[in-house]
Protein backbone atom coordinates (compact mmCIF):
# COMPACT_ATOMS: atom_id res chain seq x y z
CA UNK A 1 0.00 0.00 0.00
CA UNK A 2 1.22 3.17 -0.88
CA UNK A 3 1.21 5.91 2.04
CA UNK A 4 3.33 9.11 3.87
CA UNK A 5 3.84 8.32 7.35
CA UNK A 6 4.76 11.23 9.58
CA UNK A 7 6.35 10.66 13.17
CA UNK A 8 7.27 13.12 15.66
CA UNK A 9 7.16 16.19 12.69
CA UNK A 10 8.62 19.19 14.32
CA UNK A 11 9.30 22.28 12.26
CA UNK A 12 10.79 25.89 13.84
CA UNK A 13 10.66 28.94 12.01
CA UNK A 14 12.60 32.26 12.66
CA UNK A 15 12.99 30.62 16.36
CA UNK A 16 9.19 29.36 17.03
CA UNK A 17 7.91 25.95 17.08
CA UNK A 18 4.88 25.47 14.65
CA UNK A 19 4.66 22.33 14.96
CA UNK A 20 5.55 19.84 17.41
CA UNK A 21 5.32 16.60 17.58
CA UNK A 22 2.86 15.82 14.98
CA UNK A 23 2.12 12.29 13.33
CA UNK A 24 0.09 10.61 10.71
CA UNK A 25 0.03 8.19 7.93
CA UNK A 26 -1.53 9.11 4.48
CA UNK A 27 -2.65 6.45 2.26
CA UNK A 28 -3.04 7.11 -0.98
CA UNK A 29 -6.81 7.65 -1.96
CA UNK A 30 -7.80 8.73 1.21
CA UNK A 31 -9.58 11.80 1.63
CA UNK A 32 -8.30 14.21 4.52
CA UNK A 33 -9.59 17.52 6.18
CA UNK A 34 -7.07 19.48 7.77
CA UNK A 35 -8.80 22.01 10.38
CA UNK A 36 -7.83 24.11 12.92
CA UNK A 37 -8.02 28.38 13.98
CA UNK A 38 -5.65 31.01 12.58
CA UNK A 39 -1.86 30.17 12.73
CA UNK A 40 -2.44 26.61 14.21
CA UNK A 41 0.05 25.14 11.25
CA UNK A 42 -2.28 23.91 8.33
CA UNK A 43 -0.06 25.78 5.38
CA UNK A 44 3.22 24.70 7.21
CA UNK A 45 1.71 21.45 7.65
CA UNK A 46 1.00 21.39 3.63
CA UNK A 47 4.27 22.87 2.85
CA UNK A 48 6.21 20.25 4.98
CA UNK A 49 4.71 17.36 3.18
CA UNK A 50 5.62 19.27 0.03
CA UNK A 51 9.32 19.45 0.62
CA UNK A 52 9.51 23.12 0.36
CA UNK A 53 9.75 23.84 4.43
CA UNK A 54 12.56 21.62 5.86
CA UNK A 55 11.70 19.24 9.16
CA UNK A 56 13.04 17.71 12.08
CA UNK A 57 10.77 14.56 11.48
CA UNK A 58 10.90 11.10 9.70
CA UNK A 59 9.30 11.87 7.13
CA UNK A 60 9.06 8.50 4.65
CA UNK A 61 6.54 7.17 1.89
CA UNK A 62 6.60 3.16 1.25
CA UNK A 63 6.61 4.18 -2.25
CA UNK A 64 6.36 7.18 -3.99
CA UNK A 65 2.71 9.26 -4.45
CA UNK A 66 3.24 10.04 -7.95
Amino acid sequence: MEQVVLRNLQVVLDGKTVLHSFSATFARGDSVGIIGPPNAGKTVLLKTLARLIDAKAALSASEPLS
